[in-house]
């Protein structure tokens, strides 16, 4: 139920103590925001998952999350046709990887993988 009502921004973890969670509600520690649609929310998910790692397999960054309870609908050519992700190949590594267009501007050019 905790995680329930976490996963719908109403509670959330405020410390630990002794390895316990300590809950209270959300609205006491974080600001109001406006939620997101869920293709909005889809989309910042997809681009923090790429940021956080710069290149990833297609199908991770494809895995379905729940979020708030709804699906994630978006996909590789959606994304890339958005401009959320870049495809890329690396040489001898089997696979459909697509990476972080910021990343790809911070990497040193290398023959190890090629943008498609």
């Amino acid at each position: 139920m905790l995680a329930f009502l976490a996963a719908r921004g109403e509670i959330a973890i405020v410390r630990r103590k002794g390895g316990r969670r300590l809950w209270d509600l959300a609205e006491r520690w974080f600001p109001e925001t406006e939620p997101l649609a869920d293709e909005g929310a889809a989309r910042c998910l997809v681009r923090q998952r790429l940021k956080s790692r710069g290149m990833a397999l297609r199908a991770l960054v494809e895995q379905p999350q729940v979020m708030g309870y709804t699906r994630q609908r978006l996909t590789c050519p959606d994304m890339v046709r958005n401009g959320l992700a870049v495809p890329v190949s690396i040489d001898g590594v089997v696979g459909d990887w697509v990476a972080d267009p910021e990343a790809l501007t911070t990497m040193t050019p290398a023959s190890a993988f090629q943008v498609q």
